[in-house]
């Protein structure tokens, strides 16, 4: 995905049966979220707001069930320098249509 702004805001939800133990947010090797679950706590939102570097920034999203046992998942977001988020919005929005 590709970004002008100079922020994110990345909201969600991780669900398991057998219960978590926590949920954390890696945004390039910083953690910039973590929130412990409750005993038995099959179901967890989270919402966080973080910078994001000029180029591609890897987010992984962690939710663990044990010490032993998570489940992860990665996306990379992109933030388009200035003048390049211009050129890119210019160039969609003058795009000839065709019926």
């Amino acid at each position: 995905m590709v970004r002008d702004q100079d922020h994110f805001t990345l909201n969600g939800s991780v669900t398991s049966p057998k219960g978590l133990l926590d949920v954390y947010i890696m945004v390039n090797e910083q953690k910039v979220f973590f929130k412990g679950a409750d005993s038995n706590q099959q179901q967890m939102s989270f919402s966080t707001d973080f910078a994001l570097k000029e180029g591609n920034n890897s987010v992984l999203v962690v939710a663990r069930e044990t010490p032993e046992f998570s489940s992860r998942k990665t996306l990379v977001i992109r933030r388009a320098p200035p003048a390049m988020a211009q050129r890119m919005t210019h160039t969609v929005a003058s795009s000839p249509t065709t019926q």
